[in-house]
């Protein structure tokens, strides 16, 4: 019989058997599979179009450059010979995105101030026939196609090695010796390829590019259960006569679920008596989930910021709200931001909330943010925030000694909000107490009418006992700006009271002046007169 003619045969076959042809498509993908595990299947990623192989050459540095930068060691090194400026470098080659570029700082000076500035740009490196300016911020930083940030200072050591990287959505991400800072800045246009832009500028003298090694691929090592399990069905696929679908071995079990951690116990307020203060149920940060019960908040995998959340009711004065740290992500720095707002979180949508916390602050709403208020966390630490009835927000770390974190307007409203961030993962809020510790007063009666009205004093039977001493008052302070007359005069609506009635009005007369104490808008100056 020709080959023809056998083809044709068990075409025959198998279009009157469409059971058999599942049968063997199946095995063939089991097949597949056992190849993927022994390593032996090939895989491509085009999941960008700028992402290239991994034949790609090593990158270094474009040999159009600044007028003072000199190329070394084949390109992979640069160094600025003159003065402070004119240390412009680019990359040989357009770079991928999420391709960590990572730099040495081989040379630091003392003579100068400022250091690297890092970004991107789409413009080709060699279009600059006509010669590069002096600096990248703000000279081409200014221009379409082109963004750069300078470093802080703080990181300028010699023989530090730091990376950064773009990814598809216009983040620059930093970090320093393999630890990530986070969010550098955004805006970059990846539509079109991207070339590495870096200004060796003052104390910054010399730059080397340090090629990333690639990591070993993990040698898989299957037990023989294992090569009894995929090879049977893959060489069952290569038999002629194949068995019949219902003689087909039965699937193997699922693993069982793995049973969650135990909740971490109540170690510093065994004796308060907690109230529920949920979560809001709808308005979250992007990267944050929220347990059914709404008292529990953990922080997606693999992110690091965007991890908002909100009670659900304002915070009393005098109430303490204590916050349980469930988990902690040893991958990034920082720690849990505390924060209270007058926006109601039902008129909010994730949209708004953005990767910062500090862009909060801008919004015309009143925003006050601590952020780090535990900077190292440790599952299990238990932190605790309480409004006082002079504004002062406590803080106490597992029962420790309370100190005050900033100062707020009392006379609103106030929603807590924390960001599960950086170090933390997830953390469990326990709830609030009630109970009114010595010189915190229940909110006082307010007058209808305007969010900021003054109090109304209660017409008491009896003469009033001496306040406590730390609601007496006190000495004037003196200035915090010119620091020579004393503080007399009260910013409005916040209330605080650091500045002389002179620098005051000079302060409110900027622009946009916020309290230098708690950011809130300035809306007017009162003088006040002591006795």
């Amino acid at each position: 019989m020709s080959p023809e003619q056998c083809r044709m045969e068990d075409s025959a076959v198998i279009s009157c058997c469409p059971d058999l042809t599942v049968t063997i498509r199946k095995k063939m993908n089991s097949f597949k599979k056992f190849k993927r595990r022994m390593g032996l299947a090939s895989s491509t990623n085009n999941s960008n179009r700028y992402q290239a192989t991994n034949n790609l050459p090593p990158l270094l540095f474009h040999p159009c450059h600044g007028e003072n930068i000199r190329l070394m060691n084949g390109g992979a090194r640069a160094q600025r010979v003159d003065s402070y400026c004119k240390g412009i470098v680019f990359s040989s080659r357009p770079v991928r995105i999420n391709e960590k570029i990572m730099l040495r700082l081989a040379d630091v000076s003392n003579q100068w101030s400022g250091v690297v500035r890092l970004g991107f740009t789409s413009v080709d490196p060699r279009t600059h026939t006509h010669g590069l300016p002096k600096y990248a911020c703000p000279d081409l930083t200014s221009k379409p196609g082109f963004w750069a940030k300078a470093m802080s200072e703080r990181y300028a050591e010699p023989g530090c090695v730091f990376f950064y990287y773009v990814t598809a959505g216009g983040d620059v991400h930093f970090g320093l010796n393999n630890e990530e800072k986070g969010i550098f800045f955004s805006g970059v246009d990846v539509s079109r390829p991207l070339w590495c832009l870096v200004d060796i500028y003052g104390n910054a003298t010399a730059l080397e590019i340090v090629q990333p090694q690639p990591a070993p691929l993990p040698v898989l090592r299957p037990t023989n259960e294992e090569l009894e399990r995929w090879t049977r069905p893959a060489l069952a696929a290569l038999t002629i006569n194949a068995p019949p679908p219902h003689a087909q071995q039965p699937p193997l079990p699922l693993p069982a679920p793995q049973p969650q951690p135990p909740a971490l116990a109540v170690k510093y307020h065994t004796h308060c008596v907690f109230s529920p203060l949920l979560l809001h149920p709808r308005v979250r940060g992007r990267n944050v989930t929220v347990s059914p019960d709404r008292t529990v908040a953990a922080r997606l995998e693999g992110e690091f910021c965007n991890g908002y959340v909100f009670g659900q009711r304002p915070l009393r004065l005098g109430e303490r709200l204590v916050v349980q740290v469930l988990s902690r992500c040893s991958l990034y720095v920082g720690g849990l931001a505390f924060g209270l707002t007058s926006c109601d979180p039902s008129r909010l949508t994730p949209a708004e909330l953005p990767d910062d916390a500090d862009l909060l602050l801008d919004r015309p709403e009143y925003w006050v943010l601590a952020k780090d208020v535990a900077r190292t966390p440790a599952p299990g630490d238990e932190l605790s925030f309480k409004i006082n009835g002079t504004g002062a927000v406590e803080f106490s770390r597992n029962g420790g000694a309370a100190q005050v974190l900033m100062h707020v307007d009392a006379s609103l409203d106030l929603w807590p909000v924390l960001d599960v961030f950086g170090g933390t993962g997830r953390i469990r809020v326990l709830g609030v107490t009630s109970e009114l510790t010595p010189g915190c007063a229940a909110p006082p009666p307010v007058r209808a009418g305007s969010e900021h009205s003054l109090p109304v004093p209660a017409r008491p039977s009896q003469p009033l006992p001496p306040p406590p001493a730390e609601l007496q008052p006190a000495a004037a302070a003196d200035c915090a700006v010119c620091f020579e007359r004393a503080s007399d005069a009260a910013l409005y609506s916040c209330g605080h009271v650091c500045m002389c009635y002179c620098c005051a009005v000079q302060w409110k007369a900027r622009g946009g002046a916020v309290c230098p104490i708690c950011r809130a808008p300035i809306r007017d100056v009162i003088r006040l007169y002591r006795s």
